[in-house]
């Protein structure tokens, strides 16, 4: 209840976690630069989400990564953004971000 009421104090408003606006974004325009979309694994490196090759394949093993709600289980899924629109890529529970062209 204490952070509920700090964070509606510091933001104005109350937390909602279907809210979008609360997640961070990323913008993939650096990775594409002559290719047509991006290998989820390297993404999930340059978002920080994973840290060696092992965190992305336990990470796609245990079904933990959902790209605009959809587990992904193929270790060699490929992101092809479209302009002005966000792709949400999330690991777990708590890792987000709204992935931008």
């Amino acid at each position: 209840e204490l952070a509920q009421k700090i964070i509606k104090m510091y933001h104005g408003k109350e937390y909602d976690p279907s809210d979008v606006s609360n997640i961070d974004s990323f913008h993939i325009s650096s990775i594409l630069q002559w290719t047509t979309g991006v290998w989820l694994p390297q993404l999930l490196c340059h978002m920080w989400f994973c840290w060696t090759v092992a965190d992305w394949k336990n990470a796609i093993n245990w079904w933990s990564i959902r790209v605009n709600g959809e587990v992904i289980k193929d270790h060699r899924y490929m992101i092809r953004p479209e302009p002005k629109k966000f792709i949400l890529v999330e690991m777990g529970k708590k890792k987000a971000k709204r992935v931008f062209l």
